[in-house]
């Protein structure tokens, strides 16, 4: 039987829910284990690599967040290669004698270059700033 989890957050009170299938987990219980995880350490900031691993087996969870983090890793080197080829496009222009037919405004000049530069700001993983944009609907207006 699968579930769906979901997150209930409010503000004022900074209580969430998470709800899987029927069972619900409140915000306490989750910083309870979280303070267990850290007591496991002589310092008491975190737990080690291997016992972390160990619980993650144990609940059957370690192939989910191997996934998790193999996506993230390979989610990283595609922007990567994607800030590279920017780099490429850009260099092409400045190299080929096109930097003055780029730099006259003209609605296609400043629609490649905004693009462009959209591009870089989208692969800086550490702006947000491209996490509020939408996608281009037409090309055409």
């Amino acid at each position: 039987m699968g579930y769906e989890p979901q997150c209930q957050h409010s503000i004022n009170d900074m209580k969430y829910t998470l709800q899987m299938s029927e069972d619900e987990y409140t915000t306490d219980k989750v910083e309870s284990i979280i303070g267990m995880l850290k007591s496991l350490t002589p310092n008491g900031d975190s737990v080690d690599g291997e016992t972390l691993q160990y619980i993650l087996e144990k609940v059957g969870m370690d192939d989910q967040m191997l996934k998790q983090l193999q996506g993230t890793s390979e989610l990283k080197h595609r922007l990567s290669m994607v800030e590279d080829d920017l780099r490429v496009i850009k260099e092409f222009i400045y190299t080929n004698g096109l930097r003055d037919w780029f730099n006259e405004s003209s609605r296609t000049s400043d629609a490649v270059w905004n693009n462009l530069n959209n591009i870089e700001i989208a692969c800086d993983l550490s702006s947000d700033e491209s996490l509020q944009w939408k996608l281009y609907e037409n090309i055409n207006q």
